[in-house]
C-alpha cells in the first residue's frame, strides 16, 4: 500500500512540475513577443480575415452563363454531310501468283482490275452562323469530300448548303445556305481572352440542339501537328467537354461572343 501511495504521489508531482514548466514557457514566449512588438493576434487579425472572406465572397460564387448561352445557341447549327457511293477500279491480286509466281511468263503481276462500289458515308457536325444571309463556319473535316451538305437550324428548319471554301491546314471551312435574317454570333477579340476565363462550348450533335458544356480557357496559342501537312496553329485550349458531333460548334465567352 505504501508503495502504491508513493507511486501516486510521484505521478502527481511530475504532473505538477510539467504544468509549471508549461506556464513558465508560455509566459516567457509572451514576454518575448511583447519585446519584439508583435503577437499572434497582431500577425493574423481576426478582423482582416473576416474582411478578406467577405470581399472575395462574390468571386467565389459560380459564374452565371445563362445569358451567354441564350445569346448564342440560336446561331449554332447541325450539319449533315453525305459522301455518295461511287464505283472505283481496284487491283485484285491472284493468290496463285503469290504462291507459284509468273509461271506463264506473261510478265503480269497476278492480278486484275475490278470495279468496286464504295458505300455511302454520312457524317455529322456543328457550325456557327456568322452572317444573316447564311454564311456558316465549321470544321473542314466535317464537310471534307462531301457530295451533299444539309444544315438544320435551331428551329429545326433544314437547308441545302454549298461549300464555299475549305482550309485543311487550319481545319476550317465556310459553307452557305439560302436564307435571310438568320441569328448570328458576335465575334470577340481573342487577344483579350484571359487564361482561366469561363467559356461555353455549344454544339448541335446528331440533331440534338443546344448541347452546352462549360469550362475555362486552359491555354492560348497552342499548335498541333498531325500526319502530313495537317497542322492547327494558335488554337484555344479549354477543358469544356467537346463530344463527338460538336466539331465546328461555337466556343463563346461569358458575354456570348464567339
Amino acid at each position: 500500500m505504501k508503495k502504491s501511495i508513493k507511486n501516486f504521489l510521484s505521478i502527481v508531482l511530475i504532473a505538477g512540475v510539467s504544468a509549471g514548466v508549461a506556464l513558465v514557457t508560455a509566459h516567457s514566449m509572451s514576454k518575448t513577443e511583447e519585446k519584439q512588438g508583435y503577437s499572434f493576434n497582431e500577425t493574423f487579425p481576426q478582423s482582416q480575415l473576416v474582411s478578406l472572406t467577405s470581399s472575395h465572397a462574390t468571386n467565389l460564387q459560380p459564374v452565371d452563363l445563362t445569358a451567354a448561352a441564350e445569346n448564342s445557341i440560336h446561331a449554332v447549327v447541325h450539319i449533315k454531310s453525305v459522301q455518295e457511293s461511287k464505283v472505283q477500279n481496284v487491283q485484285v491480286r491472284d493468290p496463285f501468283y503469290d504462291f507459284f509466281g509468273d509461271i506463264f511468263g506473261n510478265g503480269g503481276r497476278g492480278g486484275q482490275q475490278r470495279q468496286v462500289q464504295t458505300p455511302e458515308r454520312v457524317g455529322f457536325g456543328s457550325g456557327v452562323i456568322i452572317s444573316k444571309d447564311g454564311y456558316i463556319v465549321t470544321n473542314n473535316h466535317v464537310v471534307d469530300g462531301a457530295t451533299e451538305v444539309k444544315v438544320t437550324l435551331n428551329n429545326n428548319k433544314t437547308y441545302d448548303a454549298t461549300v464555299i471554301g475549305t482550309d485543311e491546314v487550319t481545319d476550317v471551312a465556310l459553307i452557305k445556305i439560302d436564307a435571310e435574317d438568320l441569328p448570328t454570333v458576335k465575334f470577340a477579340d481573342s487577344d483579350n481572352l484571359r487564361l482561366g476565363e469561363w467559356v461555353l462550348a455549344i454544339g448541335s450533335p446528331y440533331g440534338l440542339t443546344s448541347t452546352i458544356t462549360a469550362g475555362i480557357v486552359s491555354a492560348k496559342g497552342r499548335s498541333m501537328a498531325q500526319s502530313g501537312e495537317f497542322k492547327i496553329e494558335s488554337f484555344i485550349q479549354t477543358d469544356a467537354a467537346v463530344n463527338p458531333g460538336n466539331s465546328g460548334g461555337a466556343l463563346v465567352n461569358k458575354a456570348g461572343e464567339l
